[in-house]
């Protein structure tokens, strides 16, 4: 509970408008590789390879204003947990009848939760810079 009191809602407007747009910009590459005939596990795992790179800097600069090249393992670590989790549920969704794009959509707000806290409390932490 205390996770959710220490939340600046400036902070997340920040998160919601900048991941937003990421989301958005990694959608559409998900839905072009799934168009194109590849597996939900291809489409996501490109979408979040492009997702990071434009992630980490909107997170960097714009969400969080702790832009710095050396936590970017850390930015990786937590988007290979995410993905770790996020494709599991994709693939559930998936065999229980929902198709792929469907299935893509239904996971986004699992992975935005996930992902704002990992970044608020493992990589922008200033507490642990």
């Amino acid at each position: 509970m205390k996770i959710l009191l220490n939340i600046d809602k400036k902070e997340i407007i920040r998160f919601i408008i900048s991941g937003s747009f990421n989301t958005a910009f990694s959608y559409s590459i998900y839905s072009v590789f799934i168009y194109l005939g590849f597996s939900y596990l291809i489409a996501n795992f490109f979408a979040l390879a492009l997702g990071i790179a434009l992630g980490f800097t909107l997170s960097g600069t714009v969400v969080f204003r702790l832009y710095n090249k050396k936590i970017l393992i850390k930015y990786l670590l937590a988007w290979i947990f995410i993905y770790s989790t996020i494709s599991p549920l994709i693939g559930v969704l998936c065999k229980i009848g929902f198709n792929p794009y469907a299935s893509g959509l239904i996971a986004l707000p699992f992975s935005a939760i996930e992902s704002y806290l990992a970044q608020k409390y493992f990589v922008f932490n200033r507490k642990t810079q």
